[in-house]
């Protein structure tokens, strides 16, 4: 997949609507599919070279190459990904790329931001002291909740025909008019994704018009002498004030504290798999401010919402168990009943969902040591038969992590091996919990996935038989850097780190280990190489030459350009900055990869203490291999930033 997207000759959509903001940014959209981008200048930069002459993979060699490298790797393809999927960069070859555009509206009734601004201003007091004056009646029938509700739903309504009218303001199209069921009202309701393309001040005026939707509702109400409009009102708050669904707060949270147009918005990935960790995070990314922000807002807004209702309970719980416990009649008993178990699942559904938000948050603290997801792999594992010896040793035979490794020493390992099956959408390895076994996949397929900051999964790669995960746990007693999920039902092969070492020292020897390791598997030991596949780990190594240097030679000079990325092959090497000796390279480690990517020239010496030789890469090769392979010049550029940011 990760070849054929580089293989592709793009360009960008005729049909592409484009806006330039004063902090650079450059807001494009789609009208055949009404979707949006947000291009920083780097990204531009790299968006205006797909000019349907060149392939996916010499746009991105040429912004290697380019000194001032205005976009990374990972970067790069993620942006295309995206551009791609939602119709802004098109391939050439592809005749039915284009389409129609959807047709959008433009409000009859818009105004400016100015009238936005006043209307709020009117709108707060006049509502608010309405709301004081009236205070909160809770109905006593079930015909005054429905008037409630119809109350509470024509606030709703107001709110999208405010913002329709704010965001026409701007000159931007309203999208999807019509009439939807929103929390269990019949609601008016209209997209109002188009204030994208306003930029911050129209998402933030069109949030604002529809927070003003409530105060004028229970302002009215009052005048039409209604004493239930305040309870509709706070309802339909606490509709448009929720942390879930894309509410007005939310949008209006994301315009004040974000910069980066792309970030998730996802509740339940924040709430139950991220909010603790964020709020004990420090950072000072911007991300983290808004999610900071956002995570403090979504626990103050649970509160209040447990607040409301435990109002309603003391005000009308009495009257109402009064009722459907000595009601006159059945109907009398029926009706309080009913009111009961609203008011009950008012208090008790936020409760029950913090209760559930902590052991949530508890169990994503203790499950990388306590509920490891590879323990129910093996338990069941342990009860499941597993193939022949010779059907597994033939199997191991030609993978490539195995297939250097003697056919008698090959059956020692099949038998230490377990066997096991699990269904689609299993866990097999989860990010974050402490691994200690390696994962070979004999049937089936499985998908890795990340956690993006806001806990949502992304699937980042897809194995087949012959993949392997989890092999960095063989030499390293580190976290899971993904999660491994059964996309159908599969079966997998598992070594123990123990098994593994014991096998190998005991029944293939020191030197042929060396070999392994230092020639192929050493890819897999190092933070360079850790997750690359195994296709490209072997056309990599075909690309390698040997190099000598005598003790003392320099295979690099601080502040001097060089073409080249070495591996230590034996030997070892000094690295010298600015006089000091910094560190020590042993066999299979590398150097030379940072400059490489930067462009610019080696940061440190880096002299031989002995005779030593390398496996050396051409610059032209190294670029084409990170150029050419999706996953693998993500990976190669996320290493080599965590080996600067070290220095």
């Amino acid at each position: 997949m990760a070849n054929d997207l580089a293989s592709l000759t793009l360009a960008a959509s005729p049909s592409i609507e484009t806006k330039e903001l004063r902090d650079g940014t450059r807001l494009v959209k789609q009208p055949a599919r009404v979707r949006y981008l947000a291009l920083p200048p780097g990204q531009q930069e790299a968006f205006d070279r797909f000019d349907g002459t060149r392939t996916v993979s010499e746009v991105l060699q040429s912004l290697l190459k380019d000194a001032a490298r205005p976009i990374g790797i990972r970067e790069f393809y993620g942006l295309v990904a995206e551009a791609m999927d939602g119709g802004f960069l098109i391939d050439v070859k592809d005749t039915t790329a284009e389409q129609a555009a959807v047709p959008g509206h433009i409000w009859p009734v818009h105004w400016p931001l100015a009238v936005t601004i006043a209307s709020l201003v009117v709108a707060l007091p006049l509502g608010g002291r309405a709301f004081l004056q009236s205070g909160l009646t809770v109905p006593e029938s079930l015909f005054g909740w429905f008037v409630v509700l119809l109350w509470a739903s024509l606030m709703l309504s107001l709110a999208s025909v405010l913002s329709g009218a704010a965001l026409s303001g701007f000159g931007r199209c309203v999208y999807g008019v019509g009439f939807v069921w929103n929390r269990g009202l019949p609601v008016f309701t209209v997209d109002l994704r188009d204030a994208f393309m306003g930029g911050r001040p129209c998402q933030a005026a069109v949030a604002l018009q529809a927070l003003a939707a409530p105060f004028i509702g229970v302002f009215v109400g009052s005048l039409a002498g209604s004493q239930l409009t305040p309870l509709a009102g706070a309802l339909a708050a606490l509709v448009l004030t929720a942390p879930f669904g894309q509410s007005p707060v939310q949008e209006l949270l994301h315009a004040l504290f974000r910069r980066d147009y792309a970030l998730d918005r996802c509740a339940a990935g924040i709430l139950g798999r991220r909010l603790w960790r964020q709020l004990l995070h420090d950072s000072a990314r911007e991300e983290d401010d808004y999610l900071f922000v956002y995570s403090i807002y979504s626990l103050v807004w649970l509160a209040g919402l447990v607040f409301l209702a435990g109002i309603m309970v003391r005000q009308g719980g009495f009257i109402l168990l009064d009722r459907l416990l000595m009601g006159p009649d059945l109907a009398t008993r029926l009706s309080a009943l009913l009111i009961v178990a609203l008011l009950a699942v008012l208090l008790l559904a936020p409760i029950v969902y913090q209760l559930w938000l902590v052991a949530r948050n508890v169990y994503e603290a203790l499950a990388p040591r306590w509920f490891k997801a590879e323990a129910g792999v093996r338990r069941r594992a342990a009860a499941e038969e597993r193939p022949r010896r010779d059907e597994i040793t033939d199997f191991l035979s030609r993978n490539m992590l195995f297939s250097r490794i003697a056919s008698h020493n090959l059956g020692a390992v099949a038998d230490v091996m377990t066997f096991a099956t699990v269904k689609a959408g299993t866990t097999i390895i989860r990010e974050g919990d402490i691994g200690d076994s390696l994962f070979v996949v004999y049937s089936g397929r499985v998908d890795v996935v990340k956690e993006t900051d806001t806990g949502q999964q992304r699937t980042v790669a897809e194995l087949g038989p012959g993949g392997v995960f989890g092999e960095i746990a063989l030499l390293d007693n580190v976290p899971r850097t993904a999660s491994v999920r059964a996309a159908t039902e599969t079966a997998v092969l598992s070594l123990f780190k123990a098994d593994f070492e014991s096998l190998l020292v005991q029944s293939i020897g020191v030197d042929e280990i060396k070999t392994l390791v230092q020639v192929c598997a050493y890819l897999k030991r190092h933070d360079l190489f850790a997750d690359w596949s195994d296709a490209a780990l072997v056309a990599l190594a075909h690309e390698f030459r040997f190099a000598e240097f005598a003790e003392g030679t320099a295979a690099t000079r601080q502040g001097e350009s060089h073409d080249d990325f070495h591996v230590v092959y034996e030997g070892s090497f000094g690295v010298v900055r600015d006089g000091e000796c910094v560190a020590t390279l042993g066999a299979g480690e590398f150097f030379g990869e940072i400059s490489l990517l930067a462009g610019g020239a080696a940061t440190a010496d880096v002299v031989a203490r002995e005779h030593s030789r390398c496996l050396v890469l051409s610059r032209e090769r190294f670029l084409a291999a990170v150029s050419s392979d999706m996953l693998t010049g993500t990976l190669v550029e996320k290493a080599a930033e965590q080996r600067g940011a070290r220095a």
